[in-house]
């Protein structure tokens, strides 16, 4: 996990467009994808308050890009496969079931499934990165057998 957390954490670029998304500010929809997977490592390397953080900068910005461009859709190329046209929606998705998957590990499991219902919220259909975590989310809250 903390090789990931090395090989993932996103460049100066996303760095400058989570200081504009702080002002309030719409960015360019530049590296979501490697910033989830950034807060996915830290929440696996134990890192908690990082993870929460990066988790919550990711959410931040893409909450004021959705709200500027609703409709907005990102295009991953065709090497990205099913997952090649995206929108804001998953990535929502996504920081939720991102902070779900911190409450879980966590042992709160009441806020995990808090941010799990509010993941549905969004929307029903969830991303194939969203669904495999749930899955995880759903194996760490069950009860421990003793």
């Amino acid at each position: 996990a903390g090789l990931l957390v090395e090989l993932t954490e996103p460049q100066l670029l996303v760095r400058m467009n989570d200081r504009k998304a702080r002002l309030g500010q719409p960015t360019e929809p530049l590296g979501c994808h490697v910033q989830a997977a950034y807060a996915l490592a830290l929440i696996r390397s134990g890192k908690d308050k990082q993870a929460r953080d990066e988790s919550t900068t990711l959410h931040e910005k893409v909450s004021i890009n959705h709200k500027a461009n609703p409709e907005g859709s990102l295009d991953y190329g065709p090497e990205a496969g099913d997952a090649r046209y995206r929108n804001y929606i998953d990535y929502l998705q996504l920081c939720e079931i991102l902070h779900g998957l911190q409450a879980a590990i966590s042992k709160n499991h009441e806020g995990a499934t808090e941010r799990i219902k509010q993941a549905r919220k969004l929307r029903d259909d969830l991303s194939p990165e969203a669904s495999l975590l749930i899955a995880e989310v759903g194996r760490r809250s069950e009860p421990d057998e003793d």
